[in-house]
C-alpha cells in the first residue's frame, strides 16, 4: 500500500499544480472545470498521503 500511496500522492500533487496554473489562466467555460479538477487532485493527494503515512488506512 506504501506503494500505492506514493504514486497517488505525486499523482495529485502533480495534478493540482498544473490544474491550478490553468484555472487561472483559461477562459470562462475551462476554469471551472479545471477548478473541479484542482479539489479533485486535493483528494487524491490526501488519499496517497494516508496510505503512505498510515499503511493500514484502507484495510
Amino acid at each position: 500500500m506504501r506503494l500505492l500511496g506514493l504514486l497517488l500522492l505525486v499523482v495529485g500533487t502533480l495534478g493540482g499544480g498544473f490544474s491550478v496554473r490553468n484555472t487561472l489562466a483559461r477562459g470562462r467555460p475551462g476554469d471551472v472545470a479545471f477548478a473541479v479538477l484542482t479539489w479533485v487532485c486535493v483528494l487524491v493527494g490526501l488519499l496517497g498521503a494516508a496510505l503512505f503515512f498510515v499503511p493500514g488506512f484502507l484495510g
